[in-house]
């Protein structure tokens, strides 16, 4: 009967280590973050194989992600002009969960991205690398970036 009650208990407080109740939404406010790029060959009047530190062009976006509790989907919409409508990726699955964190990855504009949700600190901490074959240019890149992120209900 002891050991039962224990695992009765146990069980009741991993479930919501687990999971939440329903679909979770956040918006995070406008994110803060850098770029890097390293060109081995380029047409951009930038210097090649050397670390080139830049600001990203999502320090500027607007963003919002919905968890889906059932699926561990997870949709990420980002509006980096006010004027243009978001774009939508959908192709992103949570990977770890407990109630301090929501790690999430997938792809976003052909880069793979991993990307961590802190509820217990409303934070969201990104990255993502690519690499950029072209005619004009050849190399990697890197972005990072944070935002402060809410609920919405």
């Amino acid at each position: 009967m002891k050991i039962k009650t224990i695992a009765i208990f146990i069980s009741t407080l991993l479930i919501p280590l687990t999971s939440f109740a329903a679909d979770k939404k956040i918006i995070c406010e406008t994110p803060d973050g850098m770029r890097l790029d390293y060109f081995v060959f380029n047409r951009l009047d930038v210097e090649n194989n050397k670390f080139l530190a830049s600001r990203d062009r999502m320090s500027k976006a607007n963003i919002a992600i919905i968890f889906h509790d059932k699926s561990k989907d997870v949709t990420f919409y980002i509006q980096t002009d006010k004027n243009s409508k978001p774009s939508e990726y959908k192709n992103m699955k949570i990977i770890y969960q407990n109630l301090q964190q929501i790690t999430f990855d997938g792809m976003f504009n052909r880069a793979p991205i991993m990307a961590t949700y802190y509820p217990l600190y409303d934070i969201l901490v990104y990255s993502q690398q690519s690499v950029w074959p072209g005619q004009n240019y050849k190399g990697a890149r890197a972005v990072f970036f944070h935002a402060k992120c809410h609920d919405v209900e």
